[in-house]
């Protein structure tokens, strides 16, 4: 086994530094493009046919439908924010709501696949579920980078 290097006593252990993840950016690109495709398909559609007025609103509901997903899909693109970041201390969680985890008070974590892949952390206050299939970093990373973070020392020294 090997000694830590000590100062005055006290074990000198240094901390890693924050790792922050975020959405890809590229699947957000790609999906806002389909999107896109398909929206100025129907809208040539209706141009080409010039259906009744009643066709014409048949199609104004998914037009709008996807209006919508077309203007969350660029705040996703253009956001910075970051979905997950580990800290030495703590797991931080962004999401509809921020959580932040101390490493010390996860009791179990595993990646689940089922249609998507999620990130499970189970605490003694409930779990946190994140989906991590459109995060820059895959899912081999994303388990690296927890089973290295909660292994490292807190900031009260010694490891868990």
């Amino acid at each position: 086994m090997k000694a830590r290097p000590t100062f005055a006593g006290k074990s000198m252990i240094m901390a890693l530094p924050p790792t922050e993840v975020r959405y890809s950016k590229y699947a957000y690109y790609f999906i806002l493009a389909v999107t896109i495709f398909v929206s100025a398909g129907m809208l040539l559609s209706l141009r080409i046919v010039k259906p009744s007025w009643q066709l014409s609103l048949a199609y104004l509901l998914p037009l709008l439908v996807m209006a919508f997903f077309i203007r969350n899909q660029i705040r996703k693109v253009r956001s910075n924010a970051p979905v997950l970041i580990f800290e030495s201390h703590a797991l931080t969680v962004y999401g509809r709501k921020t959580v932040t985890i101390p490493w010390s008070a996860i009791t179990e974590w595993k990646i689940i696949r089922d249609k998507n892949e999620y990130l499970m952390i189970r605490t003694a206050s409930g779990k946190v579920k994140v989906g991590i299939n459109w995060l820059e970093v895959k899912t081999q990373g994303i388990k690296s980078l927890m089973e290295t973070y909660i292994r490292e020392p807190g900031p009260n020294g010694g490891k868990r």
